[in-house]
């Protein structure tokens, strides 16, 4: 019989929606993976402290992080008495402690572990690395991305992530060409799991009405209030909408992100207060009601190469107006508009041209169930690969 090919599936938990398409991404994989079989592989859940999640006996195996030992008080102490000979004992330490998860990953029979998001959690053991974007190089240095040592950071842990990867998962052949472009990554370490939409799709989450919005037409824009996102421009184009059309809505939802207050002002000078709704993080039964409710997303974003709510909005009949993102194009081709997120006024083109289009007609965008299957087999094809590469050595990594 064939030993199965163990994979470590680093389980994360802990976040919400408020996080945004970060976590709905996340969430969705792990119930692909929770539920699915894989040819010729095991799939054994991983991550710090989940036996609050995975009951004794199923195939989990918990972890406790450094962080949650009494190592770290003691070697911060350390360090600031004694900082030269602090700072080498507290790397002997944690090159102790990484060891020792390792050791745990193999008593395991764990091959592999396959992070689902970007990063690494144990040093020096073989993994797969998930990329989203290369945002501090492919767009403009919005802060950030680049002030207060976020470049820095950014960097550095692509530099780890990448290169120590056995593979890299991008989520669009638009990410791999970034990789490739950018990062100049050999293209046969670059697999593609396609983008797949959150759980708000799926029947089990129902809609909840918000009620201030009841009888009123809407564009919708969920996304935090980050700088990239280009609430300004969307702003500045729906003053010229509304001279058009003076009831229509633009509602915004998601975190402030330290920039909630400029937008705010933004609104009030152009006048815009009556017809912006900003309602803050929304329950997901509520952004279920509002994409099937909108007139239409409206996406301004400057980040990709894709985004989460263009999936999410499609599968649920919401049509969608968004940047003009090689991502995007990818994402939904013909069945969505482009524009330049630095006119304004293409902006505005867009969204007079799908309302004007949409007077008298009440038919939605077509709801479209998502098909699994075309997840389920890229993941197939990816643990397939990676047991050819990892299974040219033993459980012993320190070859010369």
């Amino acid at each position: 019989m064939k030993k199965l090919f163990k994979i470590g599936i680093w389980h994360y938990h802990g976040g919400s929606y408020a996080n945004g398409g970060a976590f709905a991404y996340t969430e969705a994989l792990q119930e692909i993976l929770n539920k699915t079989s894989f040819s010729g592989t095991e799939i054994v859940h991983v991550g710090y402290n989940i036996d609050q999640i995975f009951k004794s006996g199923s195939n989990a195996l918990s972890l406790i992080p450094i962080y949650r030992t009494r190592w770290p008080k003691l070697l911060n102490s350390l360090c600031i008495r004694l900082p030269f000979f602090g700072i080498k004992f507290s790397n002997r330490i944690k090159k102790k402690y990484n060891n020792k998860l390792i050791n745990n990953l193999k008593h395991a029979g764990i091959e592999v572990i396959y992070y689902i998001n970007p990063g690494i959690e144990i040093d020096n053991f073989p993994h797969i690395s998930t990329h989203w974007d290369l945002g501090h190089i492919s767009m403009f240095a919005f802060p950030e991305v680049s002030m207060h040592g976020k470049l820095e950071s950014r960097i550095e842990n692509l530099n780890r992530d990448i290169n120590k990867a056995l593979i890299i998962c991008a989520e669009s052949e638009a990410g791999k060409k970034e990789l490739i472009r950018y990062c100049a990554v050999n293209p046969d370490r670059i697999h593609v799991i396609p983008m797949i939409p959150g759980l708000i799709v799926k029947d089990q989450i129902a809609t909840k009405q918000v009620d201030i919005l009841a009888n009123d037409e809407f564009f919708i824009y969920p996304a935090r209030y980050w700088p990239h996102k280009n609430h300004y421009n969307l702003l500045i184009a729906f003053q010229q909408f509304i001279f058009y059309f003076p009831k229509v809505k633009l509602v915004f939802t998601g975190a402030n992100q330290n920039n909630i207050d400029y937008i705010t002002s933004v609104i009030q000078s152009l006048g815009l207060e009556k017809n912006v709704i900003q309602l803050g993080v929304v329950s997901l039964p509520q952004l279920k009601w509002l994409y099937k409710n909108a007139i239409s997303l409206v996406m301004p974003t400057f980040l990709g190469p894709t985004n989460m709510p263009l999936v999410e909005a499609y599968h649920l009949g919401c049509k969608v107006i968004c940047s003009r993102l090689d991502g995007h194009v990818e994402q939904l081709g013909e069945a969505a508009r482009y524009f330049d997120p630095l006119n304004p006024n293409e902006i505005f083109v867009q969204m007079k041209s799908l309302y004007e289009e949409s007077i008298g007609d009440q038919k939605k965008a077509v709801e479209i169930s998502y098909n699994e299957t075309v997840t389920i087999a890229a993941l197939n094809s990816l643990f397939l690969k990676v047991k050819h590469i990892k299974r040219t050595w033993g459980a012993v990594d320190e070859i010369s």
